[in-house]
């Protein structure tokens, strides 16, 4: 039966678990970040670097999969939580690049879910302008960018040649 409560209520479910989980790892991410800030024990810093990419990845591929496609449909919704989330990422991400330079595949996995959430004509409207700047950001942490750059040129040029 489409519609039925069971339905709203398992929506409701998920979104409450989502919810849930995102107020963890943003929590953690930012006990994990202050530690790393304050901390001068290169192992332990190591050791939170890793933390707080984890907490990253859980946190990118909560929001910008289905999360934010959601906020975007409540016309309320002015995507403040989501600039300053993201900002407070990114952030962590410099530091932690600073550190040890972050993995191209990391990088460009980021860029690639945050370029799908900019898919979404809702997020773009309310939000695009901001995730591009972010995904600009990404692009010059890319270690090998001519490479990067000429897969990206014959990505954009192979819509037009077929």
């Amino acid at each position: 039966m489409v519609g039925s409560n069971n339905e709203y209520s398992d929506v409701s479910t998920t979104l409450d678990t989502d919810i849930r989980k995102d107020i963890h790892c943003t929590e953690k991410l930012l006990k994990d970040g202050e530690r790393f800030y304050y901390t001068t024990d290169l192992e332990t810093r190591r050791v939170l670097l890793r933390d707080m990419l984890n907490t990253i990845y859980e946190m990118i591929n909560l929001k910008y999969d289905k999360m934010i496609r959601a906020d975007a449909l409540i016309t309320s919704s002015t995507f403040d939580d989501h600039r300053q989330q993201l900002m407070f990422i990114f952030t962590c991400l410099d530091h932690c690049h600073q550190l040890e330079e972050l993995t191209d595949d990391f990088v460009k996995w980021i860029m690639s879910r945050l370029i799908r959430s900019r898919l979404s004509i809702a997020v773009d409207a309310k939000f695009g302008g901001f995730l591009q700047e972010k995904i600009l950001h990404l692009a010059g942490l890319v270690k090998d960018k001519g490479k990067f750059l000429c897969y990206m040129v014959l990505q954009l040029a192979g819509s037009f040649i077929s």
